[in-house]
């Protein structure tokens, strides 16, 4: 089958990585796949095949976790990004691919640097502020496939239960992946070979996942998180300059 190639065994093992990183972490999937598919694929087809992975892998977790949301904050959050989704996927589809690849790699930097440092929102909170959130969430995930960031900064600077912030990271990734894999698919970015190979790789990062979270359990988690996003800058300078 024309899919199975070089990249796409080269994809495998970027999804290896991914699951590894998830598994012990407990975050990070999008941000390893995103910049490695993106230098073996167009980054349109690299967003694209991400975000269909992250809807398949967080649908069941995200109806698990739902009820621990907090919905007054997570609720117009959501709303707001996925209607702006379609600005960001207008950027993605117009805008030259190899400055969308370095645009990746400078997003995944900002970001990955401002969790490193400790950067966090410290001022009100109020249904504006989780508005503003919300639409450089949705515009950031539909140009670039990570808009989760933003919005994962915001809500882990609450002063909610670990298991509330958790929560509502989950649901509002599930959710804005779903849109963009619509948004993508409507514009023609999603085909049969693309779902082939989302799917094909939907096995080895599921298999090591699953490895991950149970073999390394022991690992102190705040060591790992500081090792995952040096891993994660060091990705996006990769991209970045590549």
């Amino acid at each position: 089958m024309e899919f199975i190639d070089l990249s796409l065994v080269l994809a495998a093992f970027s999804a290896v990585a991914a699951g590894i990183v998830y598994g012990f972490a407990g975050f990070g999937a999008a941000y390893v796949l995103i910049p490695l598919l993106s230098l073996i694929y167009d980054a349109r087809e690299a967003v694209a095949m991400v975000m269909m992975m992250v809807t398949l892998g967080s649908v069941g977790l995200a109806f698990r976790t739902a009820r621990y949301a907090a919905w007054r904050q997570i609720g117009p959050m959501s709303v707001l990004a996925m209607a702006t989704i379609p600005i960001g996927s207008m950027i993605l589809l117009t805008v030259d691919p190899e400055l969308m690849r370095r645009a990746i790699g400078a997003v995944i930097l900002f970001f990955a640097a401002a969790m490193l440092f400790g950067v966090a929102y410290r001022g009100r909170r109020n249904l504006f502020t989780a508005a503003v959130a919300g639409i450089v969430g949705g515009v950031t995930h539909g140009a670039v496939g990570l808009g989760g960031l933003a919005v994962s900064l915001y809500v882990m600077s609450s002063q909610d239960p670990a298991a509330v912030q958790r929560a509502g990271v989950v649901v509002f990734s599930a959710l804005v992946a779903a849109v963009s894999t619509i948004v993508l698919t409507i514009s023609g970015v999603v085909n049969s070979t693309s779902i082939a190979r989302s799917l094909l790789l939907m096995i080895p990062f599921g298999i090591t996942l699953w490895c991950g979270a149970r073999v390394f359990r022991s690992t102190p988690v705040p060591i790992f998180r500081r090792i995952v996003l040096v891993l994660v800058l060091a990705l996006g300078i990769t991209t970045l300059v590549a």
